[in-house]
């Protein structure tokens, strides 16, 4: 698809003047001042020169993004492409394209594709991870967290997410095992929230409860706490009810 590009850019004069390395450069600045639509109109022109690069074609797609041009944005990022073919970054800009048009499955068949070119890259790893995490595709965040662990097995944010994917997929046993070695990296409300949520499941609602009193941390997980309040009081055990109530009250 062609790319739109507006022949009357906005607060841009004399850009004729100017070589595309330098309205490349104020496009890139008027993007980190979040000037979305002079920075598109910069790197427009910046792309009608021969010193057009595929640099440039990328933040001319992340500008149009950020406008929520969908399709002028893919249309740029894959003239990018056609520049530098496999180009990580670029690539990883169609995911965060997919992922802002909410067309799941184009995310993950792109970031499949990505994660097998880059299986021995942990930084690559890393991103492709976050967008999974952000999908929310809790399987392949979990094959990919293996993944970067073979490499790089202290990996702060792979620990924290493989331990996050398996409580969410229901491998309860493995999540708790991964909790300790990721409680580092773990929001400091997440580590006492799994561990009842673990016991809840596990052992029922008055190990639960043990669990809350337990907590270390201040224990703010509202939604668990009032289905155990519920759960206790079903079962009749009136006194850790009303106390895990007031717990619930006094966040």
């Amino acid at each position: 698809m062609p790319v739109s590009i507006d022949k009357n850019p906005v607060n841009a004069p004399d850009q004729a003047q100017r070589n595309g390395k330098v309205l490349h450069r104020e496009g890139v600045a008027a993007y980190e001042r979040q000037e979305y639509d002079l920075a598109v109109a910069l790197l427009q022109d910046a792309a009608r020169t021969p010193e057009a690069s595929q640099w440039t074609w990328l933040w001319l797609s992340r500008a149009l993004l950020k406008n929520g041009a969908f399709a002028e944005a893919t249309a740029a990022v894959e003239q990018a492409l056609a520049r530098s073919p496999g180009w990580s970054k670029a690539i990883l800009h169609q995911v965060d394209i997919a992922l802002s048009e909410g067309r799941r499955g184009r995310c993950l068949a792109l970031l499949e594709g990505f994660i097998l070119d880059n299986a021995r890259d942990p930084k690559l790893l890393r991103e492709a991870l976050k967008r999974l995490v952000l999908l929310p595709a809790y399987p392949e965040a979990l094959a990919t967290a293996n993944l970067l662990l073979v490499s790089e097995p202290e990996d702060a944010e792979a620990l924290q997410t493989r331990a996050v994917a398996l409580w969410k997929i229901g491998e309860y046993d493995g999540a708790v095992e991964g909790i300790a070695e990721a409680a580092g990296a773990l929001p400091k409300d997440w580590v006492p929230s799994a561990r009842a949520r673990y016991e809840f499941a596990r052992k029922g609602a008055v190990a639960a409860s043990r669990a809350v009193d337990a907590a270390r941390e201040p224990f703010d997980d509202a939604d668990l706490l009032a289905e155990l309040a519920e759960a206790l009081w079903s079962e009749g055990h009136v006194i850790r009810s009303l106390s895990v109530y007031d717990r619930l009250l006094a966040l």
